[in-house]
């Protein structure tokens, strides 16, 4: 896909001069001079997901003015970027201060919200939603340090890393402007690159859980109804957050691959477990010695449909960078959507194990609820390179926020 910019759009805060683009129908993506020529109507809507740098790690960071880091006044400026997206739905990762200031600001700003914080520590996620656009129907708290409570005990030995203090927020909403169930899946991963199995394992904990759960909640939503026909068959997913993990990572293979194999050694999930051991596939393979060995490769497998992220489906292919520090650049924050048919089986009970071809796999699946219509695009290196990098004072985090409009797509189910 070929990408021009000639004419900028920037937003009331000065976060930076960012393009709105979309695809057209030749597939080639445009640029919109304003953000009223994006999708509108009772069928779109807008999303941000933001790790907005909590104030606890801020005000350590050495930053060449005190104002970068000062809170507030870099409250403030995140104030003004979060409103001037005029956002349906804002999911913000590495939160804290969330009752203090959060909650109460989104609240008079016309946002209901829900929050999960990590285990003893004072920063979390946060998911936002208007109130006239929106209702909640559930939300699930999900601390991943419980991943631990699934391996086998004699392959944790001494090591605690698998028992990372990180969060999810998932949050079942409703349309109420089209009646259509939507699941929010806002997620933080563990940071250290030295562990791609922890993050890896992570995502595959937190896909069966939404999985499971989503297919309980619906189940129950519907034996409230006269009808099992009453509400949709179809929910669409939002997978969204801080995933601390680039492009070519076994991560972002689980999500747009639907299976990642494990890097490292073999790991034991333990086998009772209904939550992993449908998504658990071991593959032997020989090797090439006179011996004839075989090796054994694990792979973790994704219960919704592959999917590619929102930046990709308009850019074809992902930004340079979500986070520039001093240290490091790179992209490590997506947005990606599932959809989930519970009522029919078509996307439930389905094993990638048996699935040869990607056009097979489509076959497999009930059609996508949700269409990705607009994206903010990426800042330049120029922008991020300001003030040596980022937070600074056009910029209030180390991360760049995401902006994606989406618009329900018709269907008869």
């Amino acid at each position: 896909m070929s990408r021009s910019s000639t004419t900028i759009l920037s937003s009331p805060t000065m976060t930076g001069q960012r393009t709105w683009f979309r695809e057209d129908q030749s597939g080639n993506n445009i640029e919109l001079l304003n953000q009223d020529q994006t999708v509108a109507g009772n069928s779109s809507f807008t999303l941000v997901s933001y790790n907005i740098l909590a104030q606890l790690y801020a005000k350590h960071l050495q930053v060449s003015d005190p104002k970068i880091c000062d809170w507030e006044q870099r409250k403030e400026r995140l104030y003004q970027e979060l409103m001037s997206y005029q956002a349906d739905i804002i999911c913000l990762q590495e939160m804290d201060l969330y009752r203090k200031y959060w909650q109460s600001m989104m609240k008079d700003e016309g946002f209901d919200s829900s929050y999960v914080e990590k285990t003893g520590k004072r920063n979390g996620c946060g998911t936002f939603w208007k109130r006239d656009r929106f209702e909640q129907v559930n939300v699930l708290e999900l601390h991943l340090e419980e991943l631990e409570n699934y391996i086998e005990k004699e392959e944790l030995g001494n090591e605690k890393r698998f028992a990372r203090r990180d969060a999810a927020n998932l949050t079942l909403l409703k349309d109420l402007q089209t009646g259509k169930l939507l699941l929010i899946v806002n997620n933080h991963l563990a940071w250290d690159p030295a562990y791609p199995e922890v993050k890896l394992c992570q995502m595959f904990y937190i896909l069966q859980v939404a999985h499971q759960w989503l297919k309980k909640v619906c189940q129950k939503q519907g034996q409230h109804h006269n009808s099992i026909n009453d509400i949709n068959s179809v929910v669409s997913v939002i997978l969204c957050g801080d995933y601390n993990s680039l492009p070519d990572s076994e991560v972002y293979d689980l999500i747009t691959k639907g299976r990642a194999q494990i890097p490292g050694k073999e790991i034991k999930f333990n086998k009772n477990s209904e939550l992993v051991c449908d998504g658990v596939e071991n593959v032997k393979s020989s090797t090439h010695s006179s011996h004839h060995s075989h090796s054994s490769k694990q792979y973790l497998l994704n219960p919704f449909t592959p999917a590619k992220s929102a930046y990709f489906e308009i850019y074809g292919k992902e930004p340079k960078f979500t986070n520039y520090t001093s240290t490091f650049y790179g992209t490590l924050d997506y947005v990606f959507t599932f959809n989930f048919d519970w009522k029919h089986g078509l996307n439930t009970e389905i094993s990638l194990k048996h699935i040869e071809n990607e056009d097979q796999l489509k076959q497999q699946h009930a059609p996508q609820q949700l269409q990705v219509t607009d994206v903010l695009g990426e800042i330049s290196l120029e922008q991020a390179q300001e003030f040596s990098f980022i937070p600074s004072l056009i910029f209030p985090s180390d991360h760049i926020a995401h902006c994606v409009k989406f618009s329900w797509i018709s269907h008869n189910f």
